[in-house]
């Protein structure tokens, strides 16, 4: 397929507490011509809470399904035949899957003109390519749909078949094989260009006729059958493992002391294996074979023995525990002035925890940091951390925001949402705010980790510099990755336990097992993990909004750190954290942001 260039336009998940929408993807073509003119237009409906429908067309982005690349564009053309499958987002909401369907053009055969005779004088200039021949397997078949001829055409002694269209009557053909329901006489002749090959008589009989036998029958020759595919044989580089999910059996299939791995399948209890290595954590007795064409192997049995009780291990970020260390910023009022801002609690989470370890070291902090607990009075109460503060007088409430956007801010100044859309995120209501480290930043970056990338335009706009990343479920750990099961929850796992290690990290969670429902967030300071297979069994959260989950009225004054109980849920793909206030809640992104001294 021809390669296409697409442009690429920003895409961010953007942590808000308010109501995502639901998005209906429709396209008024399910199929249209590959001639690169016929368009198929897309639309986005958004459905809200009380059913009120927008078209929010003009302000989504469409991608194909399979490489996530975006189209560029509300409609879509192509010149390549196949079925094109497509999804939209708007804001956090990701729509349905469309799929359209492209269908190769049938092209008028070319009937070239009568080519002068070489040696009239009157010719300007000798024939400058040499002629094409047509050769056909038969010139006879039978009206079946399934006796067929096969076509050659070749040039300066040289098959050039596939550079040419081979027509029989007025029908070109889609490959160089011809077959007919309907008996019949045609002539089949192929063309390169303006060059025309010889002509052959093609004749359709009718199965059900009985014309007589010629004098001098000929004895058709026995098809040439094609040669049965060599015996091959599986092995296995051990046949007992433990169900970890790290231990894996590697196959190889060998045929004739050749290795065929690659072009074989391998299947484990009927299921086709993805490559030729096994792992699992399921404890059992698996049967293994592979398959090359018409060839089956011999079987193999592999024996899968349950992972040993290793025991568990709690850990939790530095300075951080059970009891102390971390910190709960509340909002302060519900549906009120800061409900949008669960983004902004938590990034004031990080951020004094970040100072409080800063300090430890040794350090001071610059005098334009804000540190300890608020001093203003809002609604009546007064917010746990000053940095909250901050955020509530200095952004706009209007969207929700990423704790890597107000992490970036509070240190640097610096607002990188300023290259998405207007209207789609929280920003500073002054360009010219934030900043409290800026003074100070470039001698403090050396000393932290800052490899997470952030691309906001993939291969035109990166920022690799940020102390803060975003890594969202559905390109690491949820549909998009390929991953499923404790697959999915071992990648989880694994991130986790990088990010608590070079410090503390927000949790974006949906508040239902639809990841585009409503999104909050968390802050994620500790976990506890199986030692056996390195999965994650339990978080513990600080959440800016639980208190108000529990019914009480009035602005939230107590800090809790909850503990959620963590696994994967088969039925929806997604990772669960069970636990109060909300019963439920799913992983959607995390956002971790490095310590000082972890480089």
């Amino acid at each position: 397929m021809k390669k296409l260039l697409f442009i690429l336009s920003l895409f961010f998940i953007i942590t808000s507490c308010d109501k995502t929408p639901i998005i209906t993807l429709s396209v008024d073509k399910s199929e249209i011509s590959a001639d690169g003119k016929d368009i198929a237009t897309f639309k986005v409906i958004s459905t809200d809470k009380h059913n009120n429908e927008e078209d929010v067309t003009n302000n989504s982005q469409i991608f194909f399904a399979d490489s996530k690349l975006e189209v560029g564009s509300t409609t879509f053309s192509t010149t390549e035949p196949n079925s094109y499958s497509f999804y939209a987002t708007y804001e956090d909401a990701v729509s349905n899957k469309v799929t359209v369907t492209a269908i190769e053009v049938e092209e008028e055969p070319e009937t070239p003109e009568d080519p002068q005779d070489p040696q009239d004088p009157q010719d300007p200039e000798e024939p400058t390519e040499s002629p094409i021949i047509l050769s056909a397997s038969k010139t006879s078949i039978a009206n079946d749909g399934k006796d067929n001829i096969i076509f050659t055409v070749m040039q300066d002694s040289l098959e050039i078949t596939s550079q040419t269209k081979i027509y029989v009557g007025d029908t070109k053909l889609k490959l160089n094989i011809f077959t007919s329901t309907t008996a019949g006489t045609y002539t089949a002749y192929a063309m390169k260009g303006e060059l025309k090959s010889n002509e052959i008589t093609i004749t359709v009989e009718d199965e059900n006729e009985n014309p007589s036998e010629p004098e001098n029958p000929e004895i058709p020759e026995e098809p040439e059958q094609p040669e049965p595919e060599k015996p091959i044989t599986l092995t296995a580089s051990t046949t007992n493992i433990t169900a970890n999910g790290t231990d894996a059996v590697t196959f190889t299939v060998m045929q004739e002391n050749n290795d065929v791995t690659s072009q074989s399948n391998i299947f484990i209890n009927g299921g086709k294996l993805n490559g030729n290595k096994f792992t699992t954590y399921t404890a059992g007795t698996y049967t293994a074979y592979a398959q090359k064409n018409d060839a089956k192997s011999n079987e193999i049995t592999i024996y899968v023995e349950a992972v040993a009780d290793m025991g568990k291990t709690i850990v939790f970020a530095d300075g951080v525990s059970i009891s102390s260390g971390w910190y709960d910023v509340n909002k302060l009022t519900k549906g009120g002035a800061d409900v949008n801002m669960c983004w902004a609690a938590a990034s004031a989470n990080i951020i004094q925890w970040w100072q409080d370890r800063y300090v430890e070291l040794g350090h001071t902090l610059p005098s334009t940091a804000i540190t300890g607990a608020g001093t203003k009075t809002y609604d009546g109460t007064k917010y746990n951390l000053a940095i909250m503060e901050a955020y509530r007088d200095l952004w706009d409430n209007s969207r929700g925001g990423s704790v890597s956007h107000g992490v970036t801010w509070y240190f640097e100044g610096r607002n990188i949402m300023k290259e998405a859309s207007a209207g789609t995120h929280a920003q500073p209501l002054n360009a010219n705010t934030g900043g409290y480290y800026s003074n100070d930043w470039n001698s403090i970056l050396p000393n932290i980790y800052h490899g997470y990338d952030y691309v906001i335009v993939p291969g035109i706009l990166e920022y690799k510099d940020l102390i803060s990343g975003e890594f969202n479920n559905y390109s690491i750990w949820g549909n998009g990755s390929g991953l499923s099961g404790n697959a999915s929850l071992k990648k989880f796992s694994d991130l986790v336990v990088e990010f608590i290690d070079r410090g503390v990290t927000s949790l974006t969670v949906a508040l239902a097992a639809n990841l585009g429902s409503i999104h909050h967030a968390t802050t994620l300071w500790g976990y506890e993990i199986d030692n056996a297979t390195g999965i994650i069994t339990k978080v513990w959260l600080t959440d800016s909004d639980d208190i108000h989950q529990n019914g009480e009225s009035g602005n939230p004054t107590q800090q809790m750190l909850r503990e959620y109980a963590v696994s994967y849920t088969e039925g929806t793909g997604t990772i669960k954290f069970a636990g109060a206030p909300y019963g439920a809640c799913y992983a959607v992104s995390l956002y971790p942001v490095s310590k000082y001294g972890s480089r």
